[in-house]
């Protein structure tokens, strides 16, 4: 029986595309100015394209590598660096182009939700 290597991403959706960043620059490369993230506003919907949204998020995540906003720190048990950002909002656009501007970064993303509670919150975090 075939095992399957769950940290290998097996079927990729086109040639060459094995992350979330790729299929975005392929998009951008594809779709430029075709609508991305879309922000309700009343009964409209204002968007960004595709380009719009990885230069906003490629130029986050140089200013959050500048500002140092997510540290190297030491993966338990495999000895490998890892940095993460926290990230606690309500679904937006801007959740979106941070977790994106992380992916330029290799950063992981750890999302915070309201309903976590005060002491979840706090073990997610330490």
């Amino acid at each position: 029986m075939d095992r399957t290597d769950l940290d290998k991403l097996d079927v990729q959706p086109y040639e060459g595309i094995d992350t979330a960043l790729k299929a975005i620059r392929r998009h951008v490369g594809r779709i430029p100015d075709s609508g991305f993230l879309g922000t309700r506003a009343g009964t409209e919907y204002n968007w960004i394209s595709f380009k719009e949204a990885y230069e906003t998020a490629e130029a986050l995540s140089h200013g959050c590598k500048a500002l140092n906003l997510c540290p190297e720190t030491e993966g338990e048990g495999d000895g490998k660096p890892w940095r993460f950002m926290g990230i606690q909002s309500k679904n937006r656009a801007e959740w979106s182009l941070l977790n994106i501007a992380g992916m330029f970064q290799s950063v992981t993303s750890v999302a915070f939700f309201d309903t976590l509670g005060e002491d979840a919150m706090k073990f997610v975090i330490e």
